[in-house]
């Protein structure tokens, strides 16, 4: 905030002089959050006490030294951080004119408003991943509001770019924790939710939970919070953050019936399968013990290869798609018998396997 001062004495012209060639400047900061700096010329001016000065009541000032009448002063005020207020600046110096005995106390006094502004939030928000299937908890951190002197406050939160199908579920932890609201979409399947505050802090847990069985990386999701001085229309400050969801192989039920046919043929495999996740990320590995050697196998009549551990009489089929499953044949010579089938399934993606089904 500038602060000029001209020091001028019309009626003395330049018999005027300035006692000691000083001037002395209190500043009144009471209504100040914090107390600020006075600067002449771009330098901090330190405070002085000042007592047994003729004109000069005792106290604590800044003293600029070396001023004549006739010049002006241009100094400024520095505020302390995030402070607002208004402060009274008091300019007193004592002149003598040429020749006269008597001294002149002169005093003037002005106050100046430093208006507030909002200072934001001070909020960072890393990269984060988990299993598909299980809510991701963000990792935030930060210092919170920048103007820590309680003039401002949080009034909202939110979190944009969640796609289609993905919730978000905030709370005091995982356990307490409930479905945010949804506030939206942006037209392009992007939406988002509106984030409850508990004492003007953000929820200590806030979590995404993807689609069942969908998993990658989703870029851009973006946590705002509203803050700002009362009066003042809030200042938005935000984190930009990714979200990767690890594929987790989900596995498959198996629920096989009579298999028959003649022999040198192809003979359907009846496994009545199915896929947990039906995206087409996933595999399946079949082992199929108790059908003898020398079998071979078809998948949509088309052969494939399967290894043959001939200690345990098994077939191992592997990399099948899951597209394939209710295509799959044998051909083997005749024999009756019952076949054991075990099953799990792989994801492609980084070669999570599940658990066994038979």
């Amino acid at each position: 905030v500038p602060v000029t001062i001209t020091l001028s004495n019309p009626a003395d012209g330049s018999a005027a002089n300035i006692v000691d060639g000083k001037l002395y400047l209190a500043l009144n900061e009471a209504n100040m959050d914090s107390p600020g700096t006075l600067l002449y010329g771009g330098i901090p001016v330190a405070t002085q006490s000042v007592s047994g000065i003729p004109g000069v009541p005792d106290g604590t000032y800044y003293v600029i030294d070396g001023v004549d009448s006739g010049e002006t002063h241009s100094l400024s005020y520095e505020p302390g951080a995030h402070a607002s207020g208004d402060v009274t600046v008091t300019a007193l110096l004592v002149s003598q004119e040429t020749g006269a005995a008597n001294l002149v106390p002169s005093v003037t006094t002005e106050t100046f408003v430093v208006d507030p502004v909002n200072s934001g939030f001070d909020i960072v928000s890393n990269d984060v991943s988990g299993n598909e299937d299980t809510r991701i908890e963000l990792d935030l951190s930060g210092t919170g509001l920048v103007d820590t002197d309680g003039s401002e406050s949080t009034m909202a939160a939110t979190l944009a770019g969640v796609p289609d199908g993905y919730l978000v579920y905030t709370g005091t932890d995982a356990a307490s924790a409930t479905l945010a609201a949804n506030i939206g979409d942006d037209g392009s399947g992007a939406n988002t939710w509106a984030l409850s505050m508990e004492n003007g802090a953000l929820p200590a847990y806030i979590a995404i939970l993807p689609p069942e069985n969908v998993s990658g990386t989703v870029s851009g999701l973006t946590l705002t919070v509203l803050s700002g001085e009362d009066g003042l229309d809030p200042t938005a400050s935000s984190a930009t953050f990714d979200l990767t969801v690890d594929p987790v192989a989900d596995g498959i039920n198996l629920s096989p019936t009579l298999s028959f046919g003649t022999e040198g043929d192809p003979i359907d495999l009846n496994l009545n399968a199915t896929m947990l996740d039906t995206d087409g990320s996933e595999i399946v590995t079949l082992a199929l013990q108790g059908l003898g050697e020398h079998a071979s196998f078809l998948a949509g009549g088309i052969p494939i290869s399967a290894s043959y551990d001939a200690g345990t009489d098994t077939y191992t089929l592997s990399g099948i798609a899951s597209g394939d499953l209710d295509d799959l044949a044998f051909i083997q010579s005749a024999r009756t018998g019952t076949i054991h089938v075990t099953a799990f399934t792989e994801e492609t993606a980084n070669g999570d396997l599940s658990d066994s089904s038979s």
